[in-house]
């Protein structure tokens, strides 16, 4: 069920900052609001914050009465660099290759990609994220990417005067915007184009490339063609990310700090976005990383608090709380040991917004717009009857019969707040 708009409110979070400085800044009749996550293993709570703002971003823009759409994309035809935590060792044998082509692990799912994004949607659907979803494989096999493909190509030149210019990159003066995949070993990361005919055939070579840091993988050797219109490689990183804004209008997009860095991929794409393919690139919103107990959370080191795990010990209103609470470009440090604390802050807020407890009226007002913010569907028109998450807790450590120890729970505090039994929520906390 898709999310219905929230209720306009007077004071303005940084949120309602953003879509105001976006509306005055890049006034447009429709935005499309993209976040994107690269595939490199178990996706984390980090990961959700490109979506959660940009669906949060969506709900506000369609409060306002402006069409907007949230757009995902799954950068899984990039190459698999690491060896991802928990995966044996054996599938070092694919480094290099397009993450699309790597098998999944449990054999569970299609492949890799599947394997992890799934849960990861999943998760986030019941968080209020609905993006429309979409796979650099099959965009790039279904030739969704060809004429920005062929227009790269052919302005090459241009291409790597940009990322002198921009970013101090020195490109060779034959160099191509573009990995082929090797038709032999099947590796993307090891290929170097050579020429292109103008048409849709790139001609290349797999010499061999470092994948990371430190690890070098050798080529097979092969040199042949690949077809740009039948998804047989990929444009660099950051062209990319310029023609993706370009193929779908984007008008916004949330990403890490490391982007927007003087020289970085957001300056170099934006340029090349603004003058290869003839397209405004989308306005900014910077956030700060997660950190897991002080260190950055990881897919491939298996440094990673899953939405998942989230929505195993707490309602997926405190997961929108924890990143509306406070500003994206602020200092966060989680762990899990922290959940009770939000989860309480959270009830705290929810008894706010229904008149139960008192505050003053700037705290009040603040508050309120937070609590909007955290929900997954519109506001609840009266407060919903809760158990204290720390009786859930001693609940679950104590109790045989889960089920029943809950309902009567849930009877006892319907009887303390005098509701009827038909004002009982679902069992859920």
């Amino acid at each position: 069920m898709q999310m219905q708009t929230h209720r306009a409110h007077p004071i303005l979070h940084w949120i309602d900052e953003t879509v105001e400085k976006v509306r005055r800044e890049r006034p447009e009749s429709r935005y499309v609001v993209e976040s994107g996550t690269s595939i490199s293993g178990e996706m984390h709570i980090g990961n959700a914050c490109d979506l959660i703002i940009s669906q949060a971003a969506v709900e506000v823009m369609r409060d306002l009465g402006v069409e907007a759409e949230h757009y995902w994309v799954s950068d899984d035809f990039d190459p698999l660099r690491k060896v991802p935590k928990p995966l044996p060792d054996d599938f070092k044998k694919f480094l290099g290759v397009p993450v699309d082509h790597v098998p999944d692990p449990l054999h569970c799912c299609r492949n890799m990609t599947e394997h992890f994004t799934k849960p990861f949607l999943e998760a986030l659907e019941k968080v209020g994220v609905y993006p429309k979803k979409y796979y650099g494989s099959e965009m790039y096999r279904t030739g969704m990417y060809g004429p920005y493909i062929r227009t790269a190509l052919l302005k090459a030149k241009e291409i790597r005067d940009i990322l002198r210019r921009i970013s101090g990159s020195k490109k060779r003066d034959d160099w191509l915007p573009f990995d082929p995949i090797c038709r032999r070993c099947g590796n993307i990361a090891t290929t170097r184009a050579l020429t292109f005919d103008g048409d849709s055939l790139v001609h290349y070579v797999c010499e061999g490339a470092e994948v990371s840091r430190g690890l070098f993988i050798h080529g097979c050797g092969y040199e042949g063609d690949a077809d740009i219109m039948k998804g047989e490689g990929k444009l660099t990183w950051r062209v990319e990310w310029a023609a993706r804004w370009a193929l779908f209008k984007v008008g916004v997009e949330p990403f890490g700090k490391e982007h927007a860095a003087a020289g970085g991929s957001y300056d170099t794409s934006s340029v090349i976005c603004r003058e290869i393919f003839g397209w405004n690139p989308p306005f900014p919103i910077r956030y700060e990383h997660i950190l897991f107990g002080g260190r950055k959370m990881s897919k491939s080191a298996g440094l990673v608090f899953s939405p998942s795990k989230w929505m195993e010990v707490a309602p997926p209103e405190t997961l929108r709380y924890f990143f509306f609470r406070v500003h994206p470009m602020k200092h966060k440090d989680f762990d899990p040991t922290m959940i009770p604390v939000i989860v309480e802050n959270y009830d705290r807020l929810e008894r706010i917004y229904f008149g139960r407890e008192k505050a003053g009226e700037e705290e009040i007002q603040r508050d309120r717009r937070v609590y909007e913010l955290s929900q997954t569907d519109s506001p609840p028109d009266s407060e919903p009857v809760r158990i204290p998450y720390d009786l859930a807790v001693l609940l679950v450590q104590i109790t045989p019969d889960m089920e029943a120890a809950l309902e009567r729970a849930l009877l006892h505090l319907a009887k303390i707040r005098g509701l009827s039994q038909t004002a009982l929520p679902q069992k859920e906390r």
